[in-house]
């Protein structure tokens, strides 16, 4: 199965591109293209237990198991990250800090309240 995993701030400078495919034997998990995106990119060998992922655009833990056509995202937390921020504040891969996610009736649609955090 084919995968596509998207990199962000020092992920993507590390591998020199914000996206990679990767083909993966069935049942494979987040977990599992990490060892692979670290076999290729040794400069990300180090990284991995300061990471978080999500898969198609939902946190998730790195022992989810993965589909073909996924899209998974593998961020680190934001750096500020327990300094300051509320213990109910979730860091976004994108380095957006969401106090709550609201979702809506229409499918794929949602609201954001981004609190807003004196750091």
């Amino acid at each position: 199965m084919r995968v596509r995993v998207r990199l962000f701030a020092s992920l993507r400078e590390a591998v020199g591109q914000g996206e990679v495919e990767l083909d993966l034997p069935p049942r494979a998990t987040a977990e599992d293209a990490w060892a692979l995106l670290a076999r290729d990119h040794p400069l990300l060998t180090d990284r991995r237990p300061r990471l978080t992922a999500a898969v198609n655009r939902r946190y998730a833990p790195f022992d989810t198991a993965l589909s073909d056509g996924d899209e998974l995202v593998f961020a680190s937390p934001h750096p500020r990250c327990g300094h300051g921020i509320s213990p109910h504040a979730v860091p976004d891969p994108f380095g957006v800090y969401f106090s709550e996610r609201l979702t809506l009736a229409a499918p794929n649609a949602f609201m954001i309240r981004v609190a807003r955090q004196e750091l």
